[in-house]
């Protein structure tokens, strides 16, 4: 009896432990400005709590909880909030850390400052910032490298860009596309130098002058392969010479605008 309670507590003893995970309390966002919509707010907020819940190391805390302290204690959640007042939410809450993002918006770019609270000390422990577009994609991106830089996630970016690069996407383009003369058939066409994508015919988009929003879909077409894939505008008007321009994919994936003027020449 005694030789089998010695295995037991032998097997007990070699046993790791479950590594608590210490809580993150994400707050939202300030923008002292308000140059930044609700919605890119709440989308940075909810990134940035999915990113640190992708740890093996730190969970979110749960944001409704940290929502009612803020309001029964009648603490701002704008830029008139102190750190005093974040580290007090943060004792009450029982978190580790609070994320503290500020945000601003400028000409479709979206600056976000984050800054990690120790709670225990009462001091900002790490930092980061980038600089993205106000664009769901470009966010959600964005968000995750910073959480990667401040928590350390590698494994877990690593993993998330290459469930990223593997998504296949549709790709959403304001084309404003002009000529001289106007009246010029608008043809487009995909030229591709992988096999997960083929290459595609010329299809009829509109008549120039043409300006709007449309959606192209491009089986295959992933984040990973976007640099060998093109889009070829070409322009035909009867009696004059057919011009064409190509764009990479890649581009457009980030800057979704395609602007062009072609100055039409008469055939000889």
């Amino acid at each position: 009896m005694k030789k089998l309670f010695l295995i037991l507590l032998s097997a007990f003893s070699l046993t790791p432990f479950a590594q608590e995970k210490k809580k993150v309390a994400v707050l939202d966002p300030i923008c002292r400005d308000n140059s930044v919509p609700t919605f890119y707010r709440q989308m940075v907020r909810g990134a940035m709590e999915s990113a640190v819940s992708a740890s093996d190391e730190y969970e979110a805390y749960d944001r409704s909880a940290f929502d009612q302290i803020q309001k029964e204690q009648s603490f701002q959640r704008t830029g008139a909030v102190n750190d005093s007042q974040i580290k007090k939410m943060g004792e009450m809450a029982g978190v580790d850390y609070i994320l503290v993002t500020e945000v601003s918006a400028d000409e479709g770019y979206l600056s976000t400052i984050v800054k990690v609270l120790n709670v225990t000390t009462g001091k900002y422990d790490k930092s980061a910032d980038d600089y993205m577009k106000l664009s769901p994609e470009d966010v959600k991106r964005k968000c995750n490298v910073i959480a990667s830089s401040i928590f350390d996630m590698k494994q877990q970016y690593k993993n998330f860009k290459t469930s990223l690069n593997n998504e296949v996407l549709s790709l959403s383009v304001h084309w404003d596309i002009k000529s001289r003369p106007q009246g010029a058939d608008i043809f487009w066409r995909v030229i591709s130098r992988t096999p997960e994508v083929e290459s595609q015919n010329y299809k009829y988009l509109e008549t120039a002058n043409f300006e709007g929003v449309e959606t192209i879909k491009i089986p295959g077409l992933t984040y990973a392969n976007s640099k060998q894939v093109q889009i070829e505008l070409k322009v035909m008007r009867k009696g004059y010479v057919t011009q064409t321009c190509k764009y990479n994919v890649s581009s457009l994936i980030e800057d979704k605008d395609v602007t062009v003027f072609f100055n039409l020449q008469r055939e000889e």
